[in-house]
């Protein structure tokens, strides 16, 4: 059964300990359906105690992406533009908060290409959004080691890659003006 397709479970004394077990292992089901196999995806689920916190770095390419946000529909609209343009790419989109996107281009998932054609999809995917949004978004590209892997603790975590010094990318987003992509020196 792949994510989200099992059956609530039912329970006599209504006690909510079963539906929270169930919901535990829908949630775990939901982060790793993306990236493991299916009898993968079990095993972690069954044992999610066992789930490895510790952290990995790889080399890639990250796009952090901001869309107009003045009313939701801008919103959906421009991010609906987005995503098809950054898996067109080669990019693996790790987290989406409201008009903001961080993608990663690089090895982790697509080990063979090197860094510079990981780099020059990332360059392809900005520019195919600032060609189709315009003054609607802007972007910031940065290069480096970057640490990824399970973020968080048992009870809640997220796959996600996790940039040191994140601060730094989102100031010189908001100092990007609309329309314009600003690159941050490698760390």
């Amino acid at each position: 059964m792949y994510a989200g397709t099992e059956k609530r479970p039912q329970t006599e004394q209504g006690n909510g300990f079963m539906f929270k077990a169930w919901r535990r292992k829908r949630e775990i089901r939901s982060a790793f359906s993306r990236f493991l196999t299916q009898d993968q995806v079990d095993a972690v689920a069954q044992t999610p105690a066992k789930l490895d916190f510790t952290h990995s770095t790889a080399w890639l390419h990250c796009l952090l992406i901001q869309v107009r946000d003045d009313t939701p529909d801008d919103t959906q609209r421009n991010i609906t533009h987005i995503v098809p343009i950054c898996l067109n790419n080669d990019g693996v989109i790790f987290d989406l908060m409201a008009s903001i996107q961080l993608v990663g281009f690089g090895k982790l998932f697509r080990s063979n290409k090197t860094q510079e054609e990981h780099r020059h999809n990332g360059l392809n995917a900005s520019n195919e959004i600032l060609k189709t949004l315009g003054s609607n978004t802007r972007i910031v590209s940065f290069s480096g080691e970057i640490p990824y892997g399970n973020f968080g603790e048992d009870r809640r975590f997220a796959f996600t890659i996790g940039p040191p010094k994140f601060d730094r990318f989102m100031a010189a987003l908001l100092e990007t003006e609309w329309g314009r992509i600003s690159d941050v020196p490698p760390f």
